[in-house]
């Protein structure tokens, strides 16, 4: 039985639904033909799953998603790089500083 105030549904997807949907149906259970997609900060998810699963996901589609370009922490004084972006989190996706 699951339990549900100590289940995150970033495990639950990754290591139960997607591994069920794999073996229920016909799928090509390869991450060339696997993405995550979302809307607002559904898009954020998508994004966070398909970065830190690049294993699982080949490519990562966001709808009007929360990010931005800056960090909405004012704590987070490093210069950041190019191509690096921020998703409501202290934790920037994309190119390394």
């Amino acid at each position: 039985m699951l339990n549900r105030s100590s289940t995150r549904v970033e495990s639950v997807l990754v290591g139960d639904l997607i591994p069920h949907i794999d073996s229920t149906y016909r799928t090509i259970a390869t991450r060339r033909y696997r993405a995550a997609e979302g809307f607002s900060m559904g898009g954020f998810g998508a994004a966070h799953l398909g970065f830190k699963y690049p294993e699982i996901f080949g490519a990562v589609a966001m709808a009007r998603p929360f990010c931005s370009t800056r960090p909405r922490t004012p704590s987070i004084s490093k210069p950041t790089a190019p191509g690096t972006w921020w998703c409501g989190t202290k934790t920037p996706y994309g190119a390394k500083p």
